[in-house]
């Protein structure tokens, strides 16, 4: 049995026609990209399948090089030298990369985080749009000073966040109509920066265990949307697997067990 990890990524679509420069991507961003298609790049032949739907996009690259060619090779069992009956222009395709991205977590899954920006050139390309993979902060310091605002902040909170004497516990209780909500959710977008103050808090919180799920989407310098998400690190994706026969792995087998680690 095998062990295959993912890193987990953003994804971004590159727009010139909406308000937002950077957006999330959507389905309809992904609908050009062919059932099945070839790729070659740096003397590297890539078979490709992919899978769309309301839920994920589901990508399969299997591939490898045609060279080196030898001309004879060696039968294990006769030791005998024979003639190499593969032509210089054929390839066996014994490598393999994984790609699913979520519509509903907007979270990219890669099985091979060196194929980061060749991922992205593919969806490029075969789309007609503009995406690139970048990877999710997890230095909150560092998240903090690069962002110029923020637009969505997302956690899940327990009746312990709030002193019971404080302006922030009456302020729920007013909104909630409940003094002492056991757990809540709150998601809200803020259009100024100034809250900074206010982000250190929850990531204290969510330290102190009063908060989980702590998700902060947040717009640096150049409109980029970027994505303090703690939970998406903490909990990485290993998937146990096995190869068949030819030595690769069952595409229906990664995917169904990728979707099962993933789906709350």
């Amino acid at each position: 049995m095998d062990k295959l990890s993912f890193t987990t990524l953003q994804l971004i679509h590159e727009s010139s026609n909406d308000a937002l420069r950077f957006n999330e991507v959507k389905k309809e961003n992904l609908i050009n990209i062919p059932s099945e298609f070839e790729y070659s790049e740096n003397n590297t032949f890539y078979k490709s399948y992919t899978e769309l739907n309301d839920e994920y996009f589901w990508l399969v690259s299997e591939y490898g090089k045609p060279n080196p060619h030898r001309e004879n090779w060696v039968d294990i069992e006769t030791h005998k030298e024979e003639k190499n009956k593969r032509k210089g222009t054929q390839v066996e395709l014994t490598h393999q990369s994984f790609l699913f991205y979520s519509f509903e977590s907007k979270l990219l899954y890669l099985s091979n985080s060196k194929h980061i920006k060749l991922m992205s050139k593919i969806l490029s390309e075969k789309s007609g749009n503009i995406f690139f993979a970048k990877r999710l902060i997890v230095d909150f310091d560092k998240f903090i000073t690069i962002i110029e605002s923020v637009n969505k902040i997302k956690f899940t909170g327990f009746n312990n966040l709030f002193s019971v004497d404080s302006r922030q516990f009456k302020a729920l209780e007013d909104l909630t109509g409940t003094s002492a909500p056991e757990t809540f959710t709150l998601e809200a977008t803020y259009k100024q920066s100034a809250i900074k103050e206010f982000l250190k808090f929850l990531h204290l919180s969510k330290q102190e265990h009063k908060i989980e799920k702590l998700v902060i989407c947040g717009l640096d310098e150049s409109g980029l949307e970027t994505i303090y998400n703690v939970d998406s690190f903490t909990n990485q994706i290993f998937i146990n697997c096995r190869k068949n026969n030819e030595g690769i792995y069952e595409h229906e087998a990664i995917k169904n067990e990728l979707i099962s680690k993933t789906t709350n």
